[in-house]
């Protein structure tokens, strides 16, 4: 028998987890490896990791929203549980269980001294997430089109009941057919793809003619635009409705316009503006300065989290990546604009995919810190490897077994299960998860031959600077310092509160809603009530409502050194008053912003009766009970400041410094993550799972599928 080739996986991150996934995906290619997954702390999924508290509260890194373009992280999601198998009756049986369609999109504006709310029902269509190719069918275009159409002429509810009739939802969308997974595009859309495309390339070559030689043309056009626009305006400004809807086109068709005047759809086009920011790339193409700070503009900056030192003031990302990520987002998502988890992103996500790779042979060894990579003499490889082992287990012969079980589903814990643990008084208190605990266990160290052959590095970019010391200090390497020097993360919040009224009763008037541009820096909710079912409540607590919050929060650029011990509280106690403020409606900078709103802005009937501002702190859950503000304390709230919870930015220019899974400069070492080169760039879920596939690539040889590649190109 051939002798299997050690690959050691440092991080159980989303990345990390689809290289391991694609790498274990044939019996040919279990034969061929022997994975062990290092992960620190006592669970998988990174950034995404959740964990069961007390009542089996499901608590979160952050609000996690599946947009339904994500063709890669379906594809591999539906095939963990189909081949899970779980037995009928179980609670996320299925993939449809586990992902629900999501409807109501909502963007708050502040205009003349109120927030205005503008909801967006995303149109529906009948096509399934990771079957087929990247593209829906003409006819689902067409469904969508429809759709908009009668959202635009009767409002938002009148689209939101059409998608009602015309697609799967609720109880019908868990009971309906999968078609196959994966697949060729659809030869009719692509059809009027290619005929578009060709259009659009005639255009861009006109364009590129007019401009060289007869330069007049183009300055006409520019000037009967602006007279148009600015007639139109001055009509717009008569109606609150009207106006926006003009912004809005101002928006679109200065997108249109940019795509075809720089040649964006040809070979490398996206490349060309990756230096510039989204906005400036905007104006450069005549958007209209009143529509800078409209909601479809600033939308992008923050979904990603594209604050630079998570200051409002400071928004910034990569006008290519983002381009590039809202065709993608617009016009080819599947059966939804987004989907919303039916319990944690743990227990629908990682759990699986945990499940699915330890039945495939895969080795998980969790408490495993990784503090550094040693270089080989010759410095051309990963020679040794040194790990903090944070605790001991009561039976070293056996693996951690990390998962419990709440109302019938396999979950992580909200910390370690301390019955396996050998001293668990040595770590009470301290969180194994956080690079500023101090917690210091045994020292071990991996070396190459006898613990490993090759590496695969999931670790986030913010913690590279500290684990690959050598690696960026080799001049050997420049490309890791130059990486470090300039792909960026920003450190977020997240916080959840448990109420006893439902959305109708807090005063909400829309269902489920996924809102974004409110107050900083909570400045998106979710409402998550329909993981109520999911935890584990005594009957007699009255649980009628589940809110998330999230937002960039303010910080240094990078995370300080891991021996300054007090950083992670100092930061937790920020987003804590923060929240505070938040929830009393109290201003965030009083020495330049008016006191603009809080939580009782979006849920009236949820404030004081005798302060309206304020939230009635009676209306939050708190079994231990606590009276006023102090019950807030019983709810969630968490700063992700640390090197390894932080979300990767793609700031204008650097994503030509970020490095490719397989061009590492060593020889037995590949990167995975979402911040090296996997063609999406933004923090989103798909830009994970793809990154990881070319990593899968890189130390397979092998050419793993990626839904769509084509259209990164």
């Amino acid at each position: 028998m051939t002798k299997k080739k050690k690959i050691a996986v440092l991080g159980g991150g989303p990345t990390a987890m689809s290289a391991v996934y694609w790498l274990t995906s044939t019996p040919e290619l279990r034969e061929k490896y022997d994975i062990t997954v290092y992960q620190m702390g006592w669970r998988l999924g990174g950034k995404g990791a959740s964990g069961r508290g007390k009542d089996g509260r499901i608590l979160e890194h952050g609000l996690h929203v599946l947009f339904g373009f994500y063709q890669n992280f379906f594809f591999m999601m539906r095939h963990a549980y189909a081949e899970l198998g779980r037995p009928k009756g179980h609670p996320l049986r299925t993939w449809r269980q586990a992902f629900h369609p999501g409807r109501i999109g909502v963007e708050e504006e502040y205009v003349q001294g109120a927030w205005d709310p503008w909801v967006i029902p995303f149109p529906g269509n009948s096509g399934v997430p990771g079957s087929g190719g990247a593209l829906p069918t003409i006819f689902q275009y067409l469904s969508m089109l429809f759709q908009g159409m009668i959202t635009l002429l009767f409002g938002w509810r009148a689209g939101y009941k059409m998608d009602e009739r015309l697609n799967l939802r609720g109880d019908a969308w868990e009971e309906g057919k999968d078609p196959p997974l994966g697949g060729k595009e659809p030869w009719g859309t692509m059809l009027v793809f290619k005929i578009g495309y060709f259009v659009l390339k005639c255009m861009t070559w006109l364009i590129w003619g007019i401009r060289r030689y007869v330069p007049w043309v183009g300055w006409g056009y520019q000037a009967v635009r602006r007279f148009v626009w600015f007639f139109l305006l001055r009509l717009a400004r008569k109606s609150r409705r009207a106006h926006r809807f003009w912004l809005d086109i101002d928006t679109m068709t200065t997108l249109m316009r940019g795509i075809v005047v720089d040649g964006l759809l040809l070979p490398g086009g996206f490349a060309k503006i990756d230096d510039l920011d989204f906005r400036e790339w905007l104006v450069k193409h005549g958007l209209h300065k009143e529509t800078l700070g409209t909601t479809l503009v600033r939308t992008i900056y923050d979904a990603a989290f594209s604050y630079e030192n998570g200051d409002p003031n400071r928004q910034r990302v990569s006008a290519g990546a983002t381009v590039r990520v809202l065709l993608r987002w617009v016009s080819t998502y599947k059966g939804a604009a987004f989907f919303r988890m039916q319990a944690g992103m743990g227990d629908t996500v990682f759990t699986p995919l945990y499940l699915v790779l330890k039945e495939r042979g895969v080795k998980f060894e969790f408490f495993h810190k990784v503090d550094a990579l040693h270089l080989s003499d010759d410095r051309k490889s990963i020679a040794s490897m040194s790990m903090n082992r944070q605790v001991d287990l009561i039976d070293p012969s056996k693996e951690y077994d990390p998962l419990e079980t709440v109302q019938d589903l396999e979950c992580w814990p909200a910390g370690p299960r301390v019955e396996q643990i050998s001293d668990p008084g040595k770590i009470e208190g301290i969180d194994l998860e956080s690079y500023y605990s101090g917690q210091m266990g045994t020292p071990v160290t991996k070396t190459m031959g006898e613990d490993y052959d090759e590496v695969l590095f999931g670790i986030p970019i913010s913690a590279v600077r500290f684990v690959c010391a050598e690696l960026v200090a080799n001049e050997d390497t420049p490309q890791w310092a130059d990486m470090v020097d300039n792909v960026k993360a920003v450190q977020t919040v997240a916080a959840q509160l448990w109420m006893d009224r439902d959305l109708e009763e807090l005063g909400w008037e829309t269902p489920q809603p996924l809102l974004s541009l409110f107050v900083e820096p909570y400045n998106t909710w979710a409402d998550m009530s329909q993981v109520i079912k999911r935890e584990d409540w005594p009957t007699d607590t009255p649980v009628r409502n589940i809110a998330y919050f999230t937002g960039a929060q303010p910080g240094p650029t990078d995370p300080p050194d891991p021996s300054d011990l007090g950083f992670q509280k100092e930061m937790d106690a920020n987003a804590y008053t923060d929240f505070i403020k938040f929830l009393k409606s109290e201003s965030h900078n009083p020495d330049r912003d008016p006191a603009i709103g809080g939580l009782t802005t979006l849920w009236p009937g949820a404030a004081d009766p005798e302060n309206p501002k304020v939230l009635d702190w009676s209306r939050i859950v708190d079994p231990s009970g606590a009276e006023g503000i102090e019950r807030v304390k019983s709810q969630y709230c968490h700063s992700n400041c640390g090197p390894s919870e932080r979300c990767t930015l793609s700031l204008p220019g650097t994503n030509r410094h970020r490095m490719k899974a397989g061009e590492t400069g060593y020889d037995n070492l590949v990167v995975t993550g979402d911040w090296t080169d996997n063609n999406l760039y933004l923090a989103f879920m798909e830009a994970s799972f793809q990154a990881g596939i070319l990593s899968a690539r890189a130390i397979a040889d092998e050419d793993f599928p990626i839904i769509g590649e084509w259209l990164n190109h």
